[in-house]
């Protein structure tokens, strides 16, 4: 599996505006525990840092806020 370089994620984060933390798995090491087969893939983390919500695949924001929204229990 190809995983992002720091200067194309750096590049997209800065076109889209990322306004969220965005976290660099240079190893794979983190995908494979967590058994990412593509990108991207997103988690979302609850307050005591466990995996609340995730979906594979681009997201558009309103689908990102949804799943931000269920995670926290605010749909």
């Amino acid at each position: 599996m190809r995983w992002d370089n720091d200067a194309d994620a750096l590049r997209f984060m800065g076109r889209f505006n990322v306004p969220y933390p965005v976290a660099r798995d240079a190893s794979g090491a983190v995908g494979r525990r967590y058994g990412v087969e593509a990108t991207p893939t997103t988690y979302v983390l609850d307050r005591n840092g466990r995996v609340a919500a995730s979906s594979v695949g681009a997201l558009e924001p309103a689908a990102l806020d949804r799943l931000i929204r269920s995670a926290l229990g605010k749909s």
